[in-house]
């Protein structure tokens, strides 16, 4: 039976667009079996820090069939106040955004910050509806862990209240971490029946297309043919740990293996800062490219010799990892080096490269050397175990399968 589903996601994004597309891509799946979906997000982007497009105040837009309802919330560059006041302008604005004589079957609040869920939850009192929640990130532990917020600190109080209400009012709770679980049941074992484990994934058929769209080639505009290339696509962040990919290339260079070379695309506020550092220690085999629409992203992995992901050596980690670069990199075909420590070793679990301890650029350079001296067909087959897993467990339509027959089951 057709539903009327409404999506409340603050970072919510068209498919072209740079970040994490996870909701349109279910959307579409969504829509693609009847059902109505309506996404309503912020025409500011969390990820690259721009508009969306210029809106005065609000603007409804069909994009691939499904619709959004774009907020316009003001500018942020860092995690300060500002960006404190978008989430609060956001969450307030929603409610007078609502499509008039229209009442949705369905509505999902889901967070990476829990205010928006908040808004949803209410919204679903007033129009009488079923509530369902998306966790991505877990307020307050996500802070703490990071070492943003104290246990004990009075936002983590009214942080740790208006999580149990969310998870107390929802009708099915969707973890995208595997171990979320254990977390959420440590609040409260009555919870226990409402989750649902849903990891991010990757639209293969989408992925595949876009690999044909051609920008400009990396290898061309850097002069970096026959070089062996170490490619890192994402957000240029604290949590990211990029520059230890900076000290193993330093590390690598000593040792003048001047075949390899590093590639980071992407944007973030720790940026301006590992190009700085790549300066002082007059590093040549590093090469900072502008992030770029996600449609691009498939072509440019495939011009990778091995994939690179590193993850911080925190206790955020120990409910398990998401990140859509790695199911990015698993659909590129491409051997895959992660340096981290987490309860969900993706890259050991597909056997599609090699995982290092985290913060250790020591054992990183050891790791890219010794996979650059591998034969080519092992290589190979690394890249094709990756795809063969998110084949089986993170294309998208199997994800919006699930997606669908927990938030309209009856």
């Amino acid at each position: 039976m057709s539903k009327n589903i409404w999506i409340v996601n603050h970072y919510a994004i068209k498919s072209e667009q740079t970040g994490p597309t996870r909701t349109i891509d279910i959307a579409k799946e969504l829509n693609k079996k009847g059902h109505n979906v309506t996404i309503f997000s912020s025409s500011f982007s969390h990820y690259t820090k721009k508009y969306v497009d210029n809106i005065k105040s609000t603007r409804e837009e069909i994009h691939e069939g499904v619709k959004f309802i774009w907020i316009k919330t003001p500018q942020y560059r860092k995690n300060d106040l500002k960006r404190v006041i978008n989430i609060l302008v956001f969450t307030i604005k929603l409610f007078f955004v609502l499509p008039r004589n229209s009442k949705p079957d369905v509505i999902v609040g889901s967070s990476i910050h829990p205010f928006g869920c908040l808004a949803a939850l209410i919204i679903s009192k007033f129009k009488k509806t079923n509530y369902y929640l998306e966790i991505r990130d877990l307020w307050p532990q996500t802070l703490i862990d990071m070492g943003l917020l104290s246990y004990n600190n009075i936002i983590s109080k009214f942080l740790r209240l208006l999580e149990k209400i969310l998870y107390n009012s929802a009708k099915k709770i969707i973890i995208l971490l595997p171990d979320a679980d254990k977390y959420i049941y440590n609040l409260d074992q009555k919870f226990a029946n409402k989750i649902v484990y849903i990891p991010n994934g990757v639209s293969l058929e989408k992925f595949d297309k876009n690999k044909k769209i051609f920008k400009k080639s990396i290898i061309e505009k850097n002069n970096l043919n026959n070089k062996f290339i170490v490619m890192y696509t994402g957000a240029h962040g604290l949590v990211n740990k990029l520059d230890i990919i900076i000290k193993a290339a330093i590390k690598i260079q000593k040792k003048r293996l001047n075949d390899i070379h590093f590639v980071f695309i992407g944007d973030g506020p720790q940026k301006d800062k590992l190009i700085e550092m790549s300066s002082n220690y007059n590093i040549s085999n590093v090469t900072f490219e502008d992030s770029v629409e996600k449609n691009y992203i498939p072509y440019i992995l495939s011009e990778a010799n091995i994939n690179i992901i590193t993850i911080a050596d925190s206790p955020l980690y120990k409910y398990g990892i998401s990140p859509n670069k790695l199911f990015d990199y698993f659909a590129s075909s491409k051997p895959i080096i992660m340096s981290g420590n987490v309860s969900n070793d993706l890259v050991s679990i597909a056997k599609s490269g090699i995982t290092v301890e985290p913060e250790n650029p020591q054992k990183l350079a050891d790791a890219i050397i010794k996979m650059r001296n591998m034969p080519q067909e092992d290589l190979n087959e690394m890249g094709r175990n990756g795809r063969k897993y998110v084949e089986k467990n993170h294309e998208i339509k199997i994800l919006a399968e699930k997606f669908e027959q927990t938030i309209c089951k009856k």
